[in-house]
């Protein structure tokens, strides 16, 4: 499935059906993430998988001085330093169908 369309698509219908909707970037995900891991430590490790997908997937936009903000509100920088050592070889994933 192609979710950048459907979103797209999604967006569409809201603003011609004036429906209101809010969007948050990824930035503000990772920190809504990093308080549910702090709040239930029983989601961790699902938490920093997501974290860590999240930053690999838009890697090139990422505010990382916002997301860094965000793990230092919750003293787990170190955590965000272990996922940035493990993502810095990691290649960017091809989108399917491309060669």
């Amino acid at each position: 499935m192609d979710f950048p369309l459907v979103f797209r698509w999604l967006i569409d219908i809201f603003r011609r059906e004036k429906i209101e909707f809010a969007l948050i970037g990824s930035e503000d995900l990772i920190g809504l993430k990093v308080q549910a891991f702090c709040n239930d430590p029983a989601r961790y490790h699902q938490e920093m998988s997501d974290i860590e997908a999240l930053l690999i997937q838009n890697r090139s936009m990422s505010d990382m001085r916002s997301v860094r903000e965000y793990f230092k509100l919750f003293n787990r920088e170190k955590d965000l330093d272990d996922i940035i050592r493990r993502i810095a070889d990691v290649k960017h994933p091809r989108k399917k169908g491309n060669a």
